[in-house]
């Protein structure tokens, strides 16, 4: 995604994609969906 959040496409106009590493062990130790929230929205 650009910076305003619009998704980025390839030459053939599919969208592009990438791999994002994620601390699965911290995601799960979320006790609450505001915890979650918070997990995502840091970048």
């Amino acid at each position: 995604e650009d910076s305003e959040g619009n998704p980025l496409l390839d030459s053939e106009g599919r969208q592009r994609t990438s791999a994002k590493l994620m601390d699965t062990k911290r995601l799960l130790g979320c006790k609450t969906q505001e915890d979650v929230d918070v997990f995502f929205s840091l970048k």
